[in-house]
C-alpha cells in the first residue's frame, strides 16, 4: 500500500453525500426541484421566483406552498431559510415525500442519522415503494453502524426498484462496510451500468477496489471518474493515488498537477506530489 495519503473516508463521504439522489429509475427524483419550480425560475429568475413563492406561502399557509417555497429557496442557495420551510412543511404534513427525504438527507450530513432514519421509516410506512426514502434510510443505518439492517432494507427496496442505481450503490457501500468485497464490486458494477455519468459512484467503486487489493481495476475506475468529470479535483487526486500504487508515477504526477490547477487548495495533492 502506498505511503501517500489517500482520500479519507470523511472526505469521500462529503463528495458522495453531495451527489446523493438522481434518477432512481424514474424521470424525476425527489432530490430535484419540481418541474413547476424549475419553470418559475426559468421564466422569472431566481429572486423573483422566491418572491412569488413567498407570496403564495403567506396567502395559503399550507404544506404544498411551503414545500414549493423551500425548493425555490434551495435553488437560490438560501439553505437556512430553505431548511426552515422544510421543517414547516413537515410540521403540517409529515408524510409529504419531497421535504421529508430532503430534510432526512440534511440530518444525515449534520451527523443526526437517528433522526433521519426515524423520518424515513415513517415515510416508508405510507409510501413503501419510495426509492429515495429507502436509499436515505440505508445511508442513515450505515452511519449508525447498522450494516446488517441497512442490507435488509436495501435488498427489500431493490425487489421493487431493480434499476435504481442509488440503491445498488448504497448496497455496495454496505457490503464494503461488511468486508463482502465481491458482493460490493457486483453492486457497484450494476450501479455504474445504470448511471455511468455519476462520478461519485465511480469514486466509491475505486476506493473499494483499493481496499480489496484489486489495484489495476481501481486505476481503471478512478480514471473513469476523471473521464466523467475532468474538472473534479477529487477524482484526479484519487486517480493519482491509484496510479502511484501500481507504479505509474509519470501519470500520477500529471494527475496531481491537474488536480492542483483545478484546486490550488488541495494540499494533500501537493504533499503527495512532493514525495514522488
Amino acid at each position: 500500500m502506498s505511503t501517500l495519503r489517500s482520500l479519507t473516508g470523511a472526505a469521500l463521504a462529503l463528495i458522495i453525500i453531495a451527489s446523493l439522489g438522481g434518477g432512481c429509475g424514474r424521470s424525476r427524483s425527489l432530490f430535484q426541484p419540481s418541474a413547476e419550480v424549475e419553470r418559475e425560475i426559468e421564466r422569472f429568475g431566481t429572486q423573483e421566483a422566491v418572491a412569488r413563492a413567498q407570496e403564495v406561502a403567506e396567502q395559503k399557509k399550507d404544506a404544498a406552498a411551503y414545500d414549493r417555497l423551500a425548493q425555490t429557496l434551495a435553488m437560490a442557495n438560501r439553505s437556512e431559510q430553505a431548511r426552515k420551510m422544510l421543517e414547516k412543511t413537515i410540521s403540517l404534513d409529515p408524510t409529504r415525500p419531497r421535504p421529508a427525504v430532503v430534510l432526512a438527507r440534511l440530518l444525515l450530513t449534520e451527523e443526526k442519522p437517528e433522526d433521519g432514519a426515524r423520518l424515513m421509516r415513517g415515510l416508508l410506512e405510507k409510501y413503501p415503494a419510495l426509492p429515495e426514502a429507502t436509499e436515505v434510510l440505508g445511508r442513515c443505518l450505515i452511519k449508525m453502524k447498522q450494516p446488517d439492517e441497512a442490507e435488509k432494507v436495501l435488498l427489500e427496496g431493490l425487489k421493487k426498484h431493480k434499476k435504481s442505481a442509488e440503491l445498488h450503490w448504497t448496497l455496495a457501500d454496505v457490503y464494503t462496510m461488511q468486508k463482502k468485497y465481491d458482493e460490493a464490486v457486483a453492486s457497484y458494477e450494476k450501479a455504474t451500468r445504470l448511471q455511468p455519468e455519476n462520478i461519485s459512484i465511480w469514486m466509491a467503486f475505486s476506493q473499494t477496489l483499493m481496499i480489496k487489493g484489486d489495484k489495476e481495476k481501481a486505476v481503471a475506475t478512478s480514471l473513469q471518474a476523471v473521464k466523467v468529470e475532468p474538472n473534479a479535483s477529487a477524482a484526479r487526486f484519487l486517480a493519482a493515488n491509484a496510479l502511484h500504487d501500481v507504479g505509474r508515477d509519470t501519470e500520477a504526477i500529471a494527475q496531481y498537477k491537474e488536480a492542483l490547477v483545478i484546486n490550488p487548495q488541495l494540499f494533500a495533492a501537493a504533499n503527495n506530489l512532493a514525495q514522488i
